[in-house]
């Protein structure tokens, strides 16, 4: 009888753990047009990599950018205001499911003049205050986006309660065969 508590009460508190999930996606643009100096190529290798990690507080399933707690590309996370000395900001963000990301986030370095604005739908720019002055990779059609779920904790915490409780079962009929045989 006591067993069987401990294992509801640990299969409760998983469950309750979910509700109150964080969303956390990774989110990959790979193939982009560059745009530098006057000259245009395509370069279907180049990737610029991100993630994300929110809570729908209002529980309409979409992440807002109010609801936002990382946005991380490149290894800047624009959510932090001040972001590794540089002046970062994001002026849209939205998720509701899928491939259905949209964004646009920047950040200024005041030492050397230097802006960096990336956007779901415009690519990845790089503006200087010295020639050639802007540095754009720009996304086409050719251009292919991935984005992947993170597991959160609980999700292991539920794989393995469940892993426990297909054991117990495992031992408890093996016990049963061989008390049956005797």
């Amino acid at each position: 009888m006591f067993k069987k508590a401990i294992c509801g009460a640990a299969l409760a508190l998983c469950s309750v753990s979910a509700f109150a999930e964080t969303t956390t996606r990774w989110f990959t643009y790979t193939g982009m047009q560059e745009y530098f100096g006057g000259m245009s190529v395509w370069y279907p290798d180049v990737t610029l990599k991100g993630m994300f990690s929110g809570e729908d507080l209002n529980g309409n399933n979409i992440l807002e950018q109010d609801e936002l707690t990382h946005l991380e590309l490149e290894g800047v996370n624009f959510a932090n205001p001040r972001c590794g000395g540089y002046d970062c900001w994001i002026s849209r963000f939205s998720f509701s499911g899928g491939n259905n990301l949209d964004f646009y986030s920047g950040y200024s370095a005041r030492s050397y003049h230097e802006s960096v604005h990336v956007g779901s739908k415009e690519g990845y720019t790089r503006y200087f205050d010295h020639e050639p002055y802007v540095h754009y990779y720009g996304f086409t059609l050719g251009t292919t986006f991935s984005i992947t779920a993170v597991p959160e904790p609980s999700s292991y915490l539920m794989l393995g309660a469940g892993l426990v409780g297909i054991g117990a079962l495992a031992r408890r009929n093996k016990r049963r065969s061989a008390a049956t045989q005797a």
